[in-house]
């Protein structure tokens, strides 16, 4: 073949590259290697924008009252050189017309996908979020399939990879929200009705069978102690404050008595009960040894006992009003560690 002219020569050149650059882009399932990070961009930055723009065919104010279609502007980015200079046509080019449409939303409800929430984000669809239905029959909110374009770049169904270059803004999965949230809504309130009226008609009519009347009243008893149980409770915090009230006169009680039992002990004869005590003092009643010169601890009604003894006997005898071991009556002690010999001089052992 012979080239005259090298302008034919750069056209037969360009148109090859295009075709097979169109070849490569068709191919399913093909991946091309990533470009490294590390070469430099040697193309200038142009106005960013993003890929995929949408309009609509209809004004903003009709989005929520009519059903419209949405076209994608032609993203000359994603396209193959051949399709850029027209050696093969565009894919998906043809529009669906408002038949093609019907009949794919009639496929989708016979799919009741409508009553699905959205296959992206997982939510049902509302009325203050759009849906749409792409030419592959498949449902979507607005926002997140536009959001899905953006992010994958690619205009494609998630969910059959069908190649769409239109969708059209739905209402049937809002009409199907609503209806069953009004269906749910109907059905709580005539339940209540029917149960209302029931009780009424039991309160008048109580049951003739033995069983059934049984459940009856055991059912009114158990009302009755839940409504008790909450009047108690409603009053429980007046009754704790109450016994707080208590609980501190009580303490207060206590010390009045321990400072008048303080000063009885200092108008208390203690020389006498230790002459009293010469004549019982002989072994510790608690822990039945004998007495020995040390730690004793003298008690107000004459007895003697080991101080350890006393102290164990009052610490196990702890919030319950002290008596004598021996006398069972009340007393006030006094410690006598080196007075033993004075106090008794009978058979204490020294």
């Amino acid at each position: 073949m012979m080239i005259k002219d090298n302008k034919d020569f750069q056209t037969i050149v360009l148109n090859s590259v295009a075709i097979q650059d169109h070849i490569v882009k068709s191919l399913k399932n093909f991946q091309l290697i990533p470009r490294n990070d590390t070469v430099q961009k040697t193309k200038k930055k142009v106005n960013k924008k993003t890929p995929y723009e949408f309009h609509s065919i209809h004004p903003k104010k009709n989005e929520a009252k009519k059903e419209y279609v949405i076209d994608r502007l032609e993203d000359y980015r994603n396209y193959s050189l051949a399709e850029k200079l027209g050696i093969f046509e565009t894919k998906n080019n043809r529009k669906l017309s408002e038949t093609d449409w019907e009949n794919q939303k009639k496929l989708s409800l016979k799919r009741n996908i409508f009553s699905e929430p959205c296959p992206i984000c997982k939510e049902p669809y509302i009325p203050n979020r759009l849906e749409v239905i792409l030419a592959c029959s498949h449902v979507f909110h607005k926002t997140c399939i536009q959001s899905f374009f953006k992010l994958s770049n690619k205009v494609c169904c998630p969910m059959c990879r069908t190649q769409n270059n239109e969708m059209r803004v739905v209402f049937e999965g809002t009409k199907q929200t609503i209806i069953r949230c009004a269906i749910r809504i109907q059905s709580v309130w005539r339940g209540f009705i029917a149960r209302k009226k029931y009780n009424q008609f039991l309160a008048l009519n109580p049951p003739i069978n033995q069983n059934i009347r049984r459940k009856y009243f055991r059912k009114k008893l158990l009302v009755l102690s839940n409504s008790l149980t909450e009047t108690y409770s409603k009053h429980c915090s007046d009754v704790d404050h109450l016994l707080d009230s208590v609980a501190k006169s009580i303490v207060n009680c206590k010390s009045i008595f321990e400072n008048v039992r303080l000063n009885e002990s200092s108008q208390i004869d203690w020389n006498n009960i230790k002459i009293k005590a010469k004549e019982i003092a002989n072994h510790c009643s608690i822990c039945l040894t004998k007495l020995k010169k040390g730690n004793n601890t003298l008690l107000s009604c004459s007895h003697l006992f080991h101080t350890a003894c006393l102290n164990s006997y009052e610490f196990y005898c702890e919030n319950i009003e002290l008596f004598c071991p021996i006398c069972r009556s009340t007393y006030l002690k006094n410690e006598v560690n080196n007075e033993l010999s004075e106090i008794n001089k009978l058979d204490v052992c020294f």
